[in-house]
């Protein structure tokens, strides 16, 4: 049993599992649910690929959260994941959830996994057929589409966006002109000047388009200017990040 200021859990949660969750409304019964989901850690030194299974909450009539994986999630296992992102992908007004893999014991590049709400409220598991290291997935908007973004560790970080001819997501690497690494924590996309257009924001970053990788220079915070679906040649903005300032040593 696990206990918080809010919600009483019943049920367990995997050990030796790093969490991150999402809150969802389960189905057309718009039950409050969290979806739990997390990277395997078992030593920095293993150099095995271990899976890590989703645990669903939901708010049972007795005030608590009881686990209930087996009812909505026939196939909880994924290959792992640093982010949970809930959405209506496929706008049939049930929440989605988004899981880019990304895995730090061992730091390896998997397929990401995609639960979909279909019959009776349960999610299907949809595999993708991406093979990336996402530290951090966010979800954002992009060519008037919602836009799952990513940045991490690996050789490539793509966005997805849904495709309903094949209910499943496209995987997209920024009009093609460049599917190698964004490296960094966390990105996403907004229009911050007003323009109408979408920028790329990266947080934690080390290389990219136009910005050579170098293992002593500190992190970045960056933005991207997007032309024809394309990252421009180099960011068109860089600072560093905030807490790096002598300000926040103390």
């Amino acid at each position: 049993m696990y206990k918080n200021p809010v919600f009483e859990f019943v049920g367990s949660l995997q050990t030796n599992q790093v969490y991150f969750y999402g809150n969802l409304k389960l189905g057309d019964t718009k039950t409050s649910a969290i979806l739990i989901a997390g990277w395997s850690y078992t030593g920095w030194e293993n150099k095995i690929h271990n899976p890590v299974q989703v645990s669903l909450f939901a708010e049972s009539s007795f005030g608590k959260m009881e686990i209930v994986t087996p009812k909505y999630i026939p196939n909880p296992t994924i290959n792992g994941a640093g982010s949970v992102i809930v959405h209506d992908f496929n706008e049939d007004g049930k929440d989605d959830i988004f899981l880019p893999a990304h895995n730090e014991s061992p730091l390896i590049s998997t397929a990401s996994t995609v639960l979909l709400t279909g019959a009776n409220d349960s999610f299907s598991s949809v595999t993708l057929s991406d093979s990336t290291m996402s530290h951090s997935g966010m979800l954002g908007t992009f060519d008037g589409k919602s836009t799952v973004v990513t940045s991490g560790y690996g050789i490539n970080d793509p966005y997805y966006q849904f495709n309903p001819q094949k209910n499943s997501f496209d995987i997209n690497y920024w009009g093609n002109t460049y599917s190698g690494s964004l490296y960094g924590s966390t990105a996403t996309t907004s229009d911050l000047d007003g323009d109408g257009k979408a920028e790329l924001l990266i947080g934690d970053f080390k290389t990219g388009p136009g910005y050579s990788y170098d293992p002593l220079s500190p992190q970045k915070f960056v933005i991207y200017k997007i032309q024809n679906g394309s990252l421009e040649s180099r960011p068109a903005y860089i600072s560093d990040l905030r807490f790096d300032s002598p300000n926040y040593e103390k």
